[in-house]
């Protein structure tokens, strides 16, 4: 008994994901931004998310992935920590160069030519010395926005690479039979015939 039991069990078990897989086959999960505008509408995107359908297909994708979604909040953890990162030095070296642009703009109002002329130079070496002064930290400024187009070139990458799969799979699953527009073909078809023979000239 206990033996049949089991078997029944089973048997309903089999029948019960065999019908699972032709449900998930009759009613593919089709994404929300390729949905009728009327039930799109109804989801709510991150503030990142623009009417770009990449971006829509990619913001469900992330919300389901937790690697991606881990990924994605590097990501903006790096671009909102740039300006703590840079702020001292962006400030440090705008108020050094304004100084020797005021000063260099400043020098014309000496009258001597030839004191003005070695004025200009003592702050043109100067500038000199500073910017040298400076050179390593502007080299990982450059770096540091070089970093950012990279970033930002290979997040866009991924975002089409990602939402290609799914599309790829929006249409392996809804793919329209081509009998409705064969036999709308037909209809017209038809009408033509029956149009031309009553408009015979």
């Amino acid at each position: 008994m206990k033996s049949i039991t089991i078997k029944a069990i089973a048997f309903l078990l089999f029948v019960s994901c065999n019908n699972n897989r032709a449900n998930d086959r009759n009613n593919p999960e089709i994404p929300v931004a390729l949905q009728e505008k009327s039930r799109a509408k109804e989801i709510v995107y991150s503030k990142r998310t623009s009417n770009n359908l990449v971006e829509q297909l990619y913001d469900e994708l992330i919300q389901k992935d937790s690697g991606l979604n881990r990924l994605e909040s590097t990501i903006e953890q790096l671009y909102n920590s740039k300006r703590d990162s840079t702020k001292y030095f962006d400030k440090f070296n705008s108020s050094n160069q304004n100084y020797y642009n005021s000063a260099d703009q400043y020098i014309v109002s000496v009258k001597d030519s030839t004191l003005r002329t070695k004025l200009k130079n003592v702050i043109a070496g100067k500038l000199v010395e500073y910017n040298t002064s400076v050179s390593k930290h502007q080299d990982i400024i450059k770096l540091i926005e070089k970093n950012e187009i990279s970033i930002s070139d290979l997040h866009i990458v991924l975002k089409i690479l990602e939402t290609s799969t799914m599309m790829e799979k929006f249409q392996k699953d809804n793919k329209p039979d081509i009998s409705t527009l064969s036999n709308y073909v037909q209809e017209q078809n038809v009408a033509i015939r029956k149009l031309d023979s009553l408009t015979k000239l």
